[in-house]
């Protein structure tokens, strides 16, 4: 993998978002990107939800990555974790 290697995600958030220790966007962004690659759909959606990620200093085409790859993330993370991924399938009642 090119650039900053990924640490592991700890329980306290300090990591994600302690500007002083906070990694470049584009940093961040690769790391989602990891995260989703690896499997490691929590990880990525909590740096991209409390990792401090500035879309706004993203070009155009890393801000359609990023958002694609919070995208899996979060729906590979559901998915696991067995809820729901959309709001119609926690309503649905077995007739038997």
């Amino acid at each position: 993998m090119h650039g900053h290697p990924v640490p592991a995600l700890v329980s306290n958030t300090t990591l994600l978002t302690d500007s002083r220790e906070r990694p470049s966007d584009s940093t961040l962004a690769e790391w989602i990107r990891h995260c989703k690659r690896s499997g490691l759909y929590e990880q990525g959606k909590l740096r991209y939800e409390k990792g401090g990620l500035n879309i706004g200093h993203l070009s155009e085409d890393a801000l359609v990555s990023v958002e694609e790859d919070y995208q899996i993330c979060a729906r590979m993370f559901a998915r696991n974790a067995g809820v729901p991924e959309e709001a119609g399938e926690a309503g649905r009642i077995d007739p038997y």
